[in-house]
């Protein structure tokens, strides 16, 4: 694989990020809005998230969900900040 190619994969990747990490903002607020406490739906956002822990912007969209799914379930946002932690801890 040349340098070309590679800077090519790499600005693909990029464009990809970006249009996730639309999605997640798009599907955030909708839950938010929407007052949805879908249980799966929420699950499939915060496993969208935590694929990009490392991005500080996809954090801030994971504590913002936290916040939001500890208004009605305190147990349930207790988990996806210790599954948070032990993401950190191998850093």
């Amino acid at each position: 694989m040349d340098i070309d190619a590679i800077r090519k994969s790499i600005e693909e990747i990029k464009k990809l990020k970006s249009q996730m990490y639309s999605l997640c903002v798009e599907e955030l607020d909708s839950i938010v809005q929407n007052n949805n406490q879908d249980e799966k739906r929420i699950d499939k956002l915060f496993d969208h998230l935590l694929d990009f822990y490392y991005d500080g912007k996809f954090m801030d969209l994971f504590w913002k969900l936290i916040k939001y799914v500890e208004s009605y379930d305190r147990g349930l946002g207790a988990q996806y900040r210790r599954i948070e932690e032990l993401l950190n801890e191998g850093n």
